[in-house]
């Protein structure tokens, strides 16, 4: 269903592009010069739709993942799921380290070692999921 979907997605869309290369039909380019004067433009709704329709293009299957929450411990921060457990702390040079268990990396700022958890927690999500089989 998702895929038909999408393919009739993307034959309007080249609808839309060829009327838009095309150019308009109304005032030719020149919404100040058409008689009588446009109030909306074709040529802007068609951009619109076109633009509205790449962001949607480009987000469709993407997997929303739920934001990491840490909590405080003696030695930093923590989080853990059923994925795994992540920690922060301050280490003896004085920057962070990020920890997942399977990797440790070194940060200038908390904020820096806390985003390379979110961003170690979503790629093993994302490992985990299939795509959809086109066609």
């Amino acid at each position: 269903m998702t895929s038909d979907l999408m393919k009739a997605a993307d034959e309007l869309k080249n609808l839309v592009q060829e009327q838009f290369e095309d150019g308009c039909d109304i005032c030719q380019g020149d919404c100040s010069s058409a008689n009588p004067p446009m109030t909306s433009c074709p040529m802007q709704r068609r951009h619109d739709a076109l633009t509205t329709y790449r962001k949607a293009r480009e987000s469709a299957g993407e997997v929303k993942v739920k934001p990491l929450v840490w909590y405080e411990t003696d030695a930093g921060y923590k989080f853990q799921d059923y994925i795994g457990v992540y920690e922060v702390y301050l280490n003896t040079e004085g920057s962070w380290t990020f920890d997942s268990g399977e990797s440790v990396s070194s940060h200038a700022s908390k904020e820096a070692a806390m985003g390379e958890g979110i961003t170690e927690h979503r790629r093993r999500i994302r490992s985990a999921l299939v795509q959809e089989e086109e066609g």
